[in-house]
């Protein structure tokens, strides 16, 4: 059961990337970005100056709920 919900929040996001991808050629203007690549330890982070803040941000809060994560599973219980 959670394999088919794992695959479905899957095949959403490539599908929202996508719609997101279309919108942008729809608009004129300067695309502005940003975002962090974990290689191990190291953190390589790109973009402009808000974007990077807002990735750097955002990739602290997604590896706090992993860490979280991880803590409860090896409780026992697990957490689904």
């Amino acid at each position: 059961m959670a394999n088919v919900v794992i695959i479905a929040l899957g095949a959403f996001l490539i599908l929202l990337g996508i719609v997101f991808i279309l919108i942008s050629f729809s608009r004129m203007g300067k695309i502005k970005g940003g975002g962090v690549i974990l290689i191990g330890p190291f953190p390589i982070i790109f973009g402009e100056k808000t974007s990077a803040l807002m990735a750097i941000l955002l990739a602290t809060a997604l590896l706090i709920a992993f860490l979280i994560f991880c803590w409860l599973g090896s409780m026992g219980g697990g957490w689904i």
